[in-house]
């Protein structure tokens, strides 16, 4: 056979379809037995036998060849080459009968051969023809080691730290390849933008009024594995503070926007609260503008004096604590009691009143259920100065004592409002 120099190229690639599945491949040039092919499929070279194997050609001619593929995502690549052995196959006789057949499939390796080494000349670094004699020797392995390959100012090949003299694939990137350290190659990568990243691990903007934007590709998130500072504002973990020993860390939303905690709860520490400082005042003397407290309830209210031997079939609290401000219900109910000569008092509040002259607190009875009369005496409920109590006393200021109940076993509800210490 006849090897046409023409169609004589030893490689072949093929694309195989993300999700398809292709078991055959022809082999476009002429090739001896299995052993003269590589196979490849994305970049991985293929074991013969175990991999790919013969289905037709081969013994000088094209053929094909049995190879399973399923195409990646983002497609797969099959290639095939030849390379065959260079060694000499067919010793002629000196005499005798002259073995045309043989010469012919020794002449047809050679030809392959000579192919087979085109190809790879061709991959290879070379010289134009039209260029000067220079040399393309690389230096030695202990000149090379941990260096670049270039080309000094006569065109030989050299190796190189990276110095400014040595012109890189393309010059804009030639002070980023030629920086001295990491540090300067990083700012000569980012000179000529609005991003400044220094020695000191810090990335700035240039523009005096710029955003800087972290924009991940995709459904990707930025993510920063250890502290964030941004200005006086540090974020670890779940925790955002100033790192600022007085400054505030202000929520800023952009136009019409609200700040909006959409779950879970807003916690402040003991001692903190929201500051109304803002606002305008009233115009008494304002004593604080912190709204540091809300809690709501329930307690045990008692008779706790007036009454003795007292058998409860009802006894309900239930406050709300704004601020300092506390607002209690009260609802108490005795089967049976005796009453006393002291002065009737209920007990149990969840807070003991301010003690502070002028701001005691005050109780309405809301139903005494036959207890008393209210337009009796004048009977007046208060809450003096550090205590727990309600105390009755008459309007003249005698002490209602638990005598002058008519029904000791009433049912009674109360209201009460007080500032708490």
């Amino acid at each position: 056979m006849t090897i046409n120099l023409a169609d004589n190229n030893p490689r072949i690639s093929y694309t195989v379809n993300a999700g398809v599945t292709q078991t055959t491949f022809d082999v476009p040039f002429e090739f001896f037995d299995l052993a003269d092919l590589n196979v490849y499929v994305d970049d991985i070279e293929k074991t013969a036998t175990t991999h790919y194997t013969i289905a037709s050609g081969g013994s000088g001619s094209k053929g094909v060849i049995n190879l399973t593929v399923t195409g990646a995502t983002g497609n797969s690549t099959v290639v095939l080459t030849r390379d065959i052995a260079l060694e000499r196959t067919t010793d002629f006789q000196t005499s005798g009968p002259f073995a045309v057949a043989s010469l012919n499939t020794e002449l047809d390796r050679f030809t392959a051969i000579a192919a087979d080494l085109n190809d790879k000349a061709g991959r290879g670094l070379q010289l134009s023809d039209f260029d000067s004699v220079v040399s393309l020797a690389i230096p030695s392995l202990a000149l090379r080691a941990n260096k670049y390959l270039a080309f000094d100012s006569s065109g030989n090949a050299t190796a190189t730290a990276g110095t400014a003299d040595v012109t890189p694939i393309s010059t804009a990137m030639g002070s980023v390849v030629g920086g001295a350290t990491l540090d300067i190659a990083k700012t000569a990568l980012l000179s000529g933008t609005n991003i400044s990243l220094n020695t000191a691990n810090t990335i700035t903007t240039l523009n005096s009024n710029g955003d800087l934007t972290l924009t991940p590709n995709g459904t990707g998130t930025v993510v920063v594995s250890t502290d964030l500072d941004v200005d006086n504002i540090n974020i670890n973990g779940n925790t955002i503070s100033s790192t600022d020993t007085n400054g505030n860390i202000t929520l800023d939303p952009n136009g019409t926007g609200s700040v909006a905690i959409t779950s879970a709860n807003l916690v402040l520490t003991s001692g903190n609260g929201i500051d109304f400082s803002a606002t305008a005042d009233s115009s008494g003397t304002a004593a604080s503008e912190v709204f540091d407290d809300y809690e709501e309830g329930s307690f045990t209210p008692t008779w706790s004096s007036g009454l003795t031997s007292i058998s409860y079939t009802s006894q309900v609290g239930r406050y709300v604590k704004i601020g300092t401000f506390v607002y209690c219900q009260i609802f108490l109910n005795a089967s049976s009691a005796t009453k006393a000569s002291s002065q009737v008092k209920i007990g149990g509040l969840p807070f003991t009143s301010a003690d502070v002259t002028g701001s005691e607190g005050s109780a309405v009875c809301a139903t005494t259920a036959g207890g008393f009369n209210i337009g009796d005496n004048g009977v007046c409920l208060a809450i003096e100065k550090n205590t727990t109590e309600i105390v009755f006393s008459s309007q003249s200021g005698a002490a209602f004592v638990g005598n002058d109940l008519a029904t000791q076993t009433a049912s009674m509800q109360f209201t009460a409002t007080y500032i708490a210490a």
